[in-house]
């Protein structure tokens, strides 16, 4: 059903993501179960105001600039929201809260008078809290330089297989990168491969986390320029807090 939700070509690089092929590290039980409960999210109106609410609350709190509607009151697809404020909302997400909206396209944002509007179609996610904390293990270890911390979040999140090709293009020193979809994509299918090889199965957060990082490169890249996620990710999380 999630295919079909997004048959539309403005989501052409996320069914690209969504081949068959995550089906060799993702267990098919477990991977069907998780695209099962993002399309009936999307479907639950009343579930994504909430998720909205949860994540606008959580925007306020660490005083990122975006109002998040489900509506939008200005015209969208501006390149108001910009490169670096992208990767720290990225990295937002991961961090506080347990629900991500998914959907950061460059289409979905929009600016006015020095404000900037996020309006996504209704697709969000409820993160494990294993995963949740893997993944953040996992950011916290590279960019902390913590190969235990490092190792260990790559561990949960059933990726020990491919811990060298990962984050590529996320970057570990601090200095500027470009973003492109295609190259995100290439990375994901030889992470799979990897792991595929080694017989290591995933967690199924794997799905939606994919999802949004497709969304994220399809902002930066429409944006163009390059940009620094070392920056963003100390701008975005107090280390100190985890």
């Amino acid at each position: 059903m999630l295919r079909e939700i997004i048959s539309e070509s403005e989501w052409k690089d996320v069914r690209e993501f969504l081949s068959p092929r995550i089906f060799s590290v993702v267990p098919l039980r477990k991977a069907t179960r998780q695209f099962r409960k993002i399309s009936s999210n999307y479907f639950d109106r009343a579930a994504c105001e909430h998720a909205l609410a949860h994540r606008q609350e959580w925007l306020d709190r660490k005083q990122l600039p975006v109002v998040l509607r489900s509506t939008h009151t200005v015209p969208l697809g501006d390149g108001a929201l910009g490169g670096q404020r992208a990767l720290e909302i990225y990295f937002h997400q991961l961090f506080y809260g347990h629900i991500a909206v998914l959907d950061m396209r460059y289409e979905r944002f929009g600016g006015i008078n020095g404000k900037v509007e996020w309006a996504p179609q209704p697709f969000y996610v409820e993160w494990d809290s294993e995963f949740q904390e893997a993944i953040q293990d996992m950011y916290l270890g590279f960019y902390c330089e913590d190969e235990d911390r490092y190792d260990r979040g790559l561990e949960g999140m059933g990726l020990m297989c491919a811990g060298d090709i990962f984050l590529e293009h996320f970057g570990g020193e601090e200095h500027e990168v470009s973003f492109k979809i295609h190259d995100f994509i290439e990375t994901f299918r030889n992470t799979l491969h990897r792991c595929k090889k080694s017989k290591e199965k995933a967690h199924p957060n794997l799905i939606p986390l994919g999802i949004f990082i497709v969304t994220l490169y399809d902002q930066l890249e429409k944006l163009g320029g390059s940009y620094n996620p070392h920056k963003a990710f100390f701008e975005a999380v107090d280390v100190d807090e985890f």
